[in-house]
């Protein structure tokens, strides 16, 4: 007798943003969509192939499915991702509310305030880099072109920098109606960015790109500052206004910064990570993560470079090793307030994108997005909505440091969302 028919090969598994693709116009070999070991993935009708990471038939890889050509808003995301990077941005309930309330786009506050009273904290997506975002408020980002931003920038850090600790060297936490939020939010609780004459430094100062006040003094000492520079930084010339470790950014390549007299500059990313995460009097801290996050020296926006050199080299010995610290997303921070040379206005004019963050997100949060996008339609910018995913918190388990990230790719898998 015939040999029974062979049971029909398995479906590909679906893919991580079925929205846009399907496995319908697959012209791999037999149009299974199984392209293993190094076979080419092919699609019709001007279908895009997308690896869905998966195994198909015996192989433990090689599913794909077939997108929809990408849309030219899409295209223009990932043009200025590949280019020089996105500026993302988590919002919180009243920052959401907030741009929900505005009348106009001239109006809408993007650049929101969340790391002190006159400080905007963004994050810096690159193809050298993991995609780690801040862990807070709704699971959305805005999505900025980072070129028309990035000279108002005022400084960045390798790592979520504690930076309500440090606008105009704030001690926000101490004496504060936390849980209001009133008194805790990197106003200029000694004066220090009032009284600096200088309006560059003033800016940078209120940006938190200062000294952290909680952890002062250890830095100090980590630098072996001269008296010139410790004096007044007790508690009660703290609040006098007389702390000098107060008066200046906290620069990594700075001869000037705490005096330096030990000639501790940070010029590479070797020079941070050694001093940071490295040296026996780091790894001695009780809390190394906190010690990384509240010590780290800051960089100017002209050294772009060596600041992504410096957060991939954080990333792929936290990937080797396991990160130090609970976050992982880097920080770029803007001053907003008056004379800031137009923050708003560049956040409008570089808007690509919302990204919807598919690993932690939930409808309501979806929901939040599109509300916005509409909203900011309604006003006169349409603005598309994109899933995406991203690395876990501290965890870098998709990051592939091996070869340039894609976010239309896997893991990532960029997808725009219909509305």
């Amino acid at each position: 007798p015939p040999p029974p028919p062979s049971p029909p090969p398995p479906r590909p598994p679906p893919p991580p943003a079925a929205q846009e693709c399907s496995a319908e116009h697959c012209t791999s070999l037999g149009n299974d969509c199984c392209a293993p070991n190094g076979e080419r993935a092919t699609c019709a009708n001007g279908f895009t192939p997308l690896r869905t990471g998966g195994g198909c038939f015996h192989f433990t890889e090689g599913a794909y499915v077939c997108c929809r050509p990408s849309s030219p808003e899409r295209e223009a995301v990932l043009s200025a991702f590949r280019a020089s990077g996105l500026l993302v941005k988590v919002l919180g309930g009243s920052s959401h509310a907030a741009l929900l309330r505005a009348r106009s786009l001239e109006e809408m506050p993007l650049a929101a305030t969340d790391c002190g009273q006159w400080c905007a904290a963004y994050t810096l997506l690159h193809p050298r880099l993991p995609v780690s975002v801040f862990d807070g408020g709704f699971k959305y980002v805005l999505m900025h072109d980072a070129r028309p931003m990035w000279d108002l920038m005022q400084c960045s850090a390798v790592v979520d920098s504690n930076s309500e600790d440090r606008s105009c060297c704030s001690r926000n936490r101490q004496g504060c109606d936390w849980p209001g939020h009133d008194q805790c939010h990197g106003d200029d609780v000694a004066g220090y960015c009032a009284a600096e004459p200088d309006p560059q430094i003033r800016k940078q100062l209120a940006a938190a790109c200062g000294a952290n006040s909680d952890v002062v003094w250890s830095v100090l000492d980590e630098v072996s500052a001269p008296d010139t520079v410790r004096g007044g930084c007790d508690t009660d010339g703290y609040f006098r206004g007389e702390c000098q470790a107060c008066k200046q950014p906290q620069w990594c390549d700075d001869p000037g910064y705490f005096g330096y007299s030990s000639g501790g500059r940070v010029s590479s990313p070797a020079d941070w990570l050694r001093r940071y995460v490295k040296e026996p009097r780091a790894r001695q801290v009780w809390n190394l993560g906190w010690h990384v996050q509240s010590h780290q020296c800051l960089w100017k926006p002209e050294q772009k470079e060596t600041f992504i050199e410096t957060a991939r080299a954080f990333a792929l010995d936290a990937k080797e090793n396991g990160s130090p610290t609970w976050v992982s997303e880097n920080e770029c921070n803007f001053y907003v307030g008056p004379d800031d040379g137009g923050v708003q206005a560049a956040a409008m004019q570089s808007l690509v994108g919302i990204g919807y963050l598919r690993d932690m997100a939930s409808g309501a949060d979806l929901d939040a997005a599109l509300a916005v996008a509409k909203h900011l339609r309604q006003l006169g910018k349409h603005v598309p909505v994109f899933k995406l995913s991203h690395e876990a918190r501290a965890r870098f388990d998709r990051w592939q440091p091996d070869r340039d990230v894609d976010l239309a790719e896997v893991p990532y898998n960029l997808a725009e969302v219909r509305y």
